[in-house]
């Protein structure tokens, strides 16, 4: 092993395999190895209020600031590591309260240090020319603008996700200016300065932003928040939540979305029970065709179903979560999997096995997370009165079995029951063949990872459980009640924690 990591092409495919730890006892070894790890130990340096003692040296910050991309400050950290010297940086991120153990009740001193810890901040924005990504989290900061100023003033920033944050009304001009120039702009659950009547963005465009996700922000304005959408012409996705305490804009938005401000916005994420079927559908009608729609706690229904269908989204659409959405059928859910064949994940709350026996075969063969309470009662056709309900029920397991086994590449499988919406709890039978289930027949899903089969009725046998491990080979986490019988459910269940003790002691190895 020596021998092979004196070869410098060598040593830099292994280092790409290597944690840290790995690498910088590696770096021991000899003046050699040391050179090729180091840049690869200091790629990625963490500054941590709450493991100072862990915390590299500013000295040694300083000698290896050449080598630093990708910088991080958490909490209350020493003043002086705020001056680290590197200047290739592509991601800065501030996180953790900054003045969490400051005197609170000394307010000259207070701002004396929110100033300054604002002004290195800006420094080492305007001290590297290469950064192109900002996160700020948690910070009752309120820096004065500067860093705001140094972000607009950097010439390859092209991403800024900021969250659980209050600004200033003295900060808002600078921080747009700076939100201008973005590909990408985060804003979760901060406070800022607005009202219905006069907004404090200044009079910039967004027409560089692509991926906007606004969420929980409070004082700014729906009508605001629309305001910015607007602007952004070369928006690809949008998701979106007001925060709690404002109503939804339903007039504007929709004349908004009719005036087609964004002609490439491809994903729309909008979660919120005052959604209406028409919000949905009119965006739907003026959109190019979709990639991404989430739509979960809405009211989606008839209208925006037809939308999908009529405006050809259903061949283009690869994520569809219509979760919690009352309106949507069983028949509709049957109607998306047998006409979208590019899904890669769906969610919904329920389908009925007769609508699966009655439907076309599913098409979404590159699905890798389905979610959706399987319902097979065993409901008798109209035209075979002859048949038994256990007939009726074998007959949905079976085409349901069909259907899954054609999903090669499904990864998670989550065929949860609301317990709170629907009585039935009858779905698919995870025992073995002789057992009176159908696991055979879903030999197919080779790459599952996660079962998840909550609020079913089921009777699983620790055999049972072992096929599960035996044929599906990715299979890490089967969650959910194995057995109605507290004796059996306790021996499947500790034969499952110790297939997951094999798994994790498989990992470490």
């Amino acid at each position: 092993m020596a021998f092979a990591l004196d070869i410098p092409e060598l040593r830099e495919q292994v280092s790409a395999h290597l944690g840290t730890k790995d690498l910088v006892t590696c770096s021991l070894v000899n003046h050699l190895w040391y050179n090729s790890f180091n840049p690869d130990i200091w790629r990625t340096v963490s500054v941590v209020a709450s493991t100072s003692n862990r915390n590299p040296t500013v000295a040694a910050l300083i000698k290896n600031a050449r080598f630093i991309r990708e910088l991080r400050f958490s909490g209350m950290v020493s003043i002086d590591h705020f001056s680290p010297g590197c200047t290739l940086l592509r991601l800065l991120t501030i996180d953790g309260d900054m003045i969490a153990n400051a005197d609170k009740n000394d307010e000259q001193v207070l701002d004396t240090l929110v100033t300054d810890i604002s002004t290195r901040i800006a420094k080492i924005i305007d001290g590297n020319p290469y950064l192109r990504h900002f996160q700020y989290y948690d910070q009752r900061l309120q820096p004065t603008g500067s860093i705001w100023k140094a972000l607009a003033g950097s010439p390859v920033i092209s991403s800024l996700q900021i969250g659980r944050s209050t600004l200033r009304p003295g900060e808002m001009p600078a921080f747009w200016d700076a939100c201008s120039k973005l590909e990408t702009l985060h804003i979760l659950d901060c406070s800022f300065y607005d009202s219905e009547n006069e907004s404090n963005m200044p009079l910039v465009h967004f027409s560089k932003l692509q991926t906007v996700w606004m969420a929980n922000v409070k004082g700014w304005a729906p009508l605001h928040q629309l305001h910015l959408i607007a602007q952004a012409t070369e928006l690809r996705a949008w998701q979106w939540r007001l925060a709690g305490d404002f109503f939804f804009p339903k007039g504007e938005y929709r004349a908004l979305m009719k005036r087609k401000p964004c002609p490439h916005l491809n994903s729309l994420d909008m979660a919120r029970d005052d959604i209406e079927d028409e919000d949905l559908a009119v965006a739907l009608d003026n959109m190019p065709p979709a990639v991404s729609l989430v739509a979960h706690w809405t009211r989606f229904g008839p209208i925006a179903f037809k939308s999908l269908q009529v405006h050809r989204h259903c061949p283009s659409i690869k994520t569809l979560d219509l979760y919690r959405c009352r309106y949507v059928t069983s028949q509709m859910v049957q109607t998306l999997l047998s006409s979208c064949p590019l899904l890669e994940s769906f969610a919904a709350d329920i389908i009925s096995g007769i609508d699966i026996v009655d439907g076309e075969p599913w098409v979404c063969l590159k699905l890798k997370s389905l979610s959706i309470h399987l319902s097979l009662a065993g409901t008798i056709p109209e035209e075979s009165q002859s048949m038994t309900q256990a007939e009726a029920r074998i007959r949905e397991q079976q085409r349901v079995c069909e259907q899954l086994s054609r999903l090669e590449k499904l990864e998670r499988l989550h065929i949860c029951r609301d317990v709170s919406r629907y009585e039935n709890s009858m779905s698919l039978d995870f025992r073995l063949r002789k057992n009176g289930g159908v696991l055979e027949d879903l030999d197919g899903m080779k790459k599952l990872e996660c079962l998840n089969f909550h609020a079913t009725d089921q009777k699983m046998d620790v055999e049972d459980l072992q096929w599960m491990f035996d044929h599906w080979p990715t299979l890490h986490f089967v969650m959910g009640r194995f057995h109605d019988d507290d004796t059996h459910h306790g021996q499947v269940l500790a034969a499952y924690l110790e297939q997951r003790r094999k798994i994790m002691a498989n990992k470490l190895f």
